[in-house]
């Protein structure tokens, strides 16, 4: 919010958006090792789906079109003072590192879960209904795209002093959340 940089801001609603899903996650998982109870005679295993879903439709779809409207606005808007290259660079290297080490766990964890299956990992990808399983991989290989695209948008920014590289950055990164609201939707 304080770099000026509207591709930074997405950037920063996707964080938000992956610690809201997490957290919607986790409730996901906990309600659903409940016992049965009267109204549900079945147990509640289905509720890590719910979660999932919910996750999917309200923070992927919100986030994303936040960021499309941020660099619709920046595109439209007045040039704004971006301050410090240098420190948004090194907020977004960081960042690129969390994700990454997330990512390389999400997949070492799903790997080890499509051996146990006796798949290989795409095959499971495409065929597992464990949406927990999913999601992170999604999400961190989001980030880390995500990252790049803002990255890219500030150095065009930076070195064309044109606004227009910001808000398609952010345009971009808001289609990016849309795309994963969708494949965790319809998955």
């Amino acid at each position: 919010f304080a770099s000026g940089s509207s591709a930074m801001l997405a950037e920063g609603v996707h964080s938000v958006a992956d610690t809201v899903n997490q957290g919607f996650l986790l409730v996901g998982l906990r309600t659903s090792k409940r016992d049965p109870d009267e109204e549900h005679p079945f147990g509640h295993g289905q509720d890590q789906f719910f979660w999932s879903f919910l996750v999917a439709v309200l923070i992927f779809f919100a986030g994303g079109g936040f960021a499309i409207y941020q660099g619709i606005a920046s595109i439209l808007g007045e040039p704004t003072d971006h301050g410090s290259f240098l420190i948004n660079y090194l907020v977004l290297g960081a960042a690129f590192v969390f994700e990454g080490s997330a990512l390389a766990i999400s997949i070492r964890e799903f790997r080890r879960a499509a051996r146990a299956e006796g798949r290989p990992f795409w095959e499971h990808f495409k065929t597992t209904p464990n949406t927990t399983m999913k999601v992170p991989l999604y999400e961190d290989a989001a980030a880390l795209t995500g990252l790049v695209i803002a990255a890219v948008g500030l150095l065009l920014l930076q070195a064309t002093g044109n606004e227009i590289f910001d808000g398609l950055a952010s345009i971009c990164i808001g289609f990016l959340l849309l795309f994963v609201a969708w494949e965790l939707g319809t998955d």
